[in-house]
Order: structure tokens, then sequence, then C-alpha cells
């Protein structure tokens, strides 16, 4: 477990065929593996085959698609980024914040611009132009009606705890900015690492 928290994935693997012993379950092999590739459907489908308690498993689909949802943003995906946010992490905070019908942030995702500039008083979901009154549907800002109480901490305190707080992400107007805010050095650093050791108290 040292080596592959570590990073050295082949060594732990010979380590492994050599002594025959697993270091973990074979359900927990396999949602690792998903997670470092970036599986986010196969992560999330594994989980179920992990049989955590309640809030357990809540806490750990929160912070496997929180993860994806940074890498939608950093990959100037605002539309994956999206979906994410509402079907995949709102859910998982209800009823403390609910967003909007698909229709209310489609705009965001449509929306032009791809240089991080804006032109006519918009802002930037990484680097692409949104309308003010699109974000401001979408919760994203300041104000919102979010409750970041109770199960808003599922996320933790190191990046966004609650949809609210992430939601604030598509406001940022590159990808060095979401990095700045959030303190997530991207999906092709040690972030998704980083993940697994926040999820190993748990799995």
């Amino acid at each position: 477990q040292c080596l592959h928290s570590l990073g050295y994935e082949r060594a732990a693997s010979e380590l492994v065929d050599e002594s025959g012993v697993q270091c973990w379950p074979e359900p927990v092999s396999r949602f690792r593996a998903a997670l470092l590739h970036g599986e986010w459907g196969a992560a999330d489908a594994l989980i179920t085959n992990l049989h955590l308690p309640d809030p357990a498993s809540r806490r750990v689909r929160f912070l496997v698609h929180r993860q994806h949802y940074l890498e939608r943003l950093e990959a100037h995906d605002a539309a994956g980024a999206l979906a994410c946010l509402r079907e995949r992490l709102a859910p998982l905070e209800q009823p403390h914040f609910a967003l909007p019908p698909p229709d209310g942030c489609a705009a965001i995702a449509a929306a032009g611009g791809g240089d991080g500039k804006s032109g006519n008083g918009g802002v930037t979901v990484a680097g692409r132009e949104a309308a003010p009154s699109a974000m401001a549907r979408c919760g994203a800002g300041g104000g919102g009606s979010g409750d970041r109480s109770g199960d808003g901490d599922l996320g933790g305190a190191r990046l966004g705890g609650s949809v609210q707080e992430l939601s604030t992400y598509l406001l940022c107007r590159s990808v060095e900015e979401l990095k700045a805010r959030s303190g997530w050095d991207g999906g092709g650093g040690a972030s998704r690492r980083l993940l697994l050791d926040e999820l190993q108290e748990h799995i």
C-alpha cells in the first residue's frame, strides 16, 4: 500500500505477483484503478460493490464526483461539469442545496468565447463566457440559498465542501484561477492520489 501511495504502481504490482498477497480486496482494487484512470462511471458503479454503510457511501460518491467535476472544468467542458454538479453532486446534498432545471444551466454550457475575456458583462467558465443571469440561475457566485451546514461538509476542508461552494468555481476565468481558488493541482497532478488517500479511511 505504501508503494501505491508513493506512485510506484509497477513495483507494487510486481511485489503482489511475487508474494501472492493482494493489498486490497478485488472490489477495492478495481475501484482504485478506475479512479486512477479517470473512469468515473465505472468508479461510481463500483462503489456499490464496496458495500459501504450510509453516510460513508454518500461521502465517497461526493468526493469521487467532486474530482470528476473539477476535471471537467479543467478540460473546459462546461456542459459536462454542469451535468456532474447537477446530476451527481447535488442529489447527495439535497435538500440543503438544489440546482435549477437543466434549461436554467444550459445557457452557461452554450455560452460563447474561449479566450477567458468577457466582452458584454458576462463571466467565464474556466475560459468560456456566460451571461450573469445564467450564472445566477445556476447558484454560482457569492449569494445563493445553499446551506453549508450538515451534509454540506461532505467534501472536506481542502476543496469545496458543498455544492454551492463548488458552483462558484464556474466563475473562474482560467484553469490557473480554478487551481488557485480550489487548492487543487489538476487531473494530471497528484489530485487523484490525494483523493485515494482521502477515501482510504472509508474503504
